[in-house]
């Protein structure tokens, strides 16, 4: 179908881009990249283009290249909170919490009820030593989504950091139990072996 669009008008914009998005829903990142590039090429003024190459870039692994890609998006669709979201992640790593923590305060802020971004946040700032201020937003994750394992286990390594063994066996047993074969399980259960018994 795009293709078709494309051979009538070659410089239609949003084919390029609508198909870069097929490209990406299957894995095929190089090419998501190569029409979105068409798309940009042809029209400047395409946050959304920013948008989904940045993720592809990040996909293939390249996290300076989404990171260039998510600030173009925003200077020209400064609300948008997927790419703000993406952004924070992406600051996160590669280690730059103290600014993944602002761009996940600036998404909660626009998003309240965005379980992920808490998650983040509260994961940032568990790697930043700051447990309390982890729990609080792990708490708030899980909270948003009582079906959120990853979040149990991290609160659970913040329980354990924190030396509330109980709660952290609590925890680590809760994620176990919702992604029994995952690898948060086999993580989970490393940690309860290392816990003990209670």
């Amino acid at each position: 179908m795009y293709d078709s669009a494309l051979a009538l008008n070659p410089d239609f914009a949003p084919a390029y881009y609508a198909r870069g998005l097929v490209y990406f829903q299957k894995g095929l990142f190089d090419l998501a990249i190569r029409d979105y590039d068409g798309a940009i090429a042809r029209k400047r003024d395409v946050p959304h283009a920013y948008y989904g190459r940045g993720l592809a870039h990040a996909q293939r692994g390249l996290p300076d290249q989404a990171l260039a890609d998510y600030d173009s998006a925003l200077i020209q669709k400064p609300d948008d909170i997927d790419a703000r979201y993406a952004r924070a992640l992406v600051y996160a790593q590669k280690g730059m919490r103290e600014r993944a923590i602002a761009e996940f305060d600036s998404v909660i802020a626009r998003k309240p009820y965005f379980a992920d971004a808490y998650y983040g946040r509260g994961l940032a700032f568990l790697q930043n030593g700051l447990t309390d201020r982890a729990i609080t937003d792990l708490e708030a994750a899980i909270a948003r989504r009582p079906q959120f394992a990853e979040a149990y286990y991290v609160r659970g390594v913040a329980f354990e950091q924190s030396g509330d063994r109980k709660r952290a066996a609590a925890d680590f047993t809760k994620a176990l139990e919702m992604k029994p074969n995952s690898p948060i399980a086999r993580s989970a259960q490393e940690h309860l072996q290392a816990l003990g018994p209670p």
